[in-house]
């Protein structure tokens, strides 16, 4: 997945791992590839001995985005007060 960085709310890196650690790759594989897969993080396939492991809860996904959105100037109570923004993606295959 990439991010358009064009975009002025993704310019801060801190925005951009927010949304990453939001994204449930393990749905991702499950529902759009069918199981046929594994959950990778980065451009290396989880199969290669250097490529980091995918051991994230959602629990701790929310967790860091919550830390990251605060990093970035975002006042985070409760999960609630964050501004809904509209994104699109675009599966490519």
């Amino acid at each position: 997945m990439t991010m358009n960085m064009e975009r002025k709310s993704l310019q801060d890196v801190n925005v951009r791992r927010a949304v990453d650690a939001l994204i449930d790759r393990q749905k991702i594989v499950d529902t759009i590839l069918l199981g046929y897969a594994e959950p990778a993080i980065g451009p290396f396939a989880p199969s290669l001995p250097f490529a980091p492991t995918y051991e994230q809860s959602k629990e701790t996904g929310k967790q860091m985005a919550v830390q990251y959105l605060e990093e970035a100037g975002y006042t985070i109570k409760d999960g609630k007060n964050a501004k809904r923004r509209r994104a699109t993606f675009i599966y490519v295959y």
